[in-house]
């Protein structure tokens, strides 16, 4: 099926969506403002991609779609999946600071230890990093953070320094609101039916430091998600010529069942 009719299909199917009205400026409205969402029922996406929940809902709650590095409202981060899914929770991204002086980078990680994925990309890399070998890596703790290393020699990759993540934590996930959303699809289009949300507020004993011993107790994962571009398909729909470093930032990732870990939890909707 054509991209073109896909989009052709959006539209047909697509009306323009409620938008509710009332100013959000803390939890409170927040909470109200989910609760009017739950009562549409099942609403249509209106993108298409994993991201679309998320995108869906920041529409109904009147927010703007941007991919800053801002809190979506002044209390809170707003984090949405379907309820069926087994994903991880995406917290945040921070590329390492390269070693240089050794030549690493994105490109030399793919180049040393990609492999070929269902999409046919030749050198790509998605795989959870710990503080065992996998995949010929290792993290370890340093005085300054985390280091990725090569495991068969101990040379660093790269390192995240402990403040780098403390602030990440400050400025966008130490305070979240987590929604899942019931699915059906429809003609090929997805409705989402947004019926809980937990609040969930960093645990006042974790900090920067702490993330090493979470990531090795499976709390926590960090995450590659990368490839090298081919000349296919794939990548020249997304306008990528073959040869360009396709990288989505190493992620910081929370299982949703295990958020409880990490974050004092309260129930704004279920």
């Amino acid at each position: 099926m054509s991209q073109n009719f896909h989009d052709q299909l959006f539209s047909m199917v697509h009306s323009p969506l409620p938008v509710y009205d009332g100013i959000i400026t803390s939890i409170n409205d927040l909470k109200e403002a989910l609760h009017w969402v739950e009562s549409l029922g099942p609403v249509p996406q209106i993108s298409k991609g994993p991201h679309s929940v998320g995108t869906t809902l920041e529409t109904l709650l009147g927010h703007d779609l941007d991919s800053l590095p801002l809190r979506d409202f002044p209390e809170c981060e707003l984090k949405a999946q379907r309820g069926y899914t087994s994903s991880m929770v995406t917290l945040f991204t921070k590329t390492p600071t390269w070693n240089k002086e050794g030549g690493w980078s994105a490109r030399k990680v793919l180049e040393t230890f990609g492999y070929e994925d269902k999409k046919g990309h030749r050198k790509a890399m998605r795989i959870n990093l710990y503080d065992t070998e996998f995949h010929g890596m290792v993290l370890v703790p340093t005085v300054n953070g985390i280091a990725v290393t090569v495991a068969s020699t101990g040379e660093i990759i790269g390192e995240w320094f402990t403040e780098v993540f403390k602030q990440k934590f400050e400025d966008k996930v130490d305070n979240i609101v987590y929604v899942q959303a019931d699915v059906v699809v429809e003609n090929g289009v997805e409705l989402f039916h947004y019926t809980s949300a937990q609040h969930c507020i960093v645990k006042s004993d974790l900090n920067a430091n702490d993330i090493f011993d979470e990531i090795a107790n499976r709390n926590l994962a960090l995450e590659w998600r990368m490839f090298l571009c081919e000349d296919h398909e794939h990548c020249w729909n997304e306008g990528r010529k073959a040869g360009m470093v396709r990288d989505h930032g190493p992620g910081i990732r929370c299982a949703k069942e295990k958020l409880k870990n990490i974050y004092d939890i309260s129930v704004l909707m279920r």
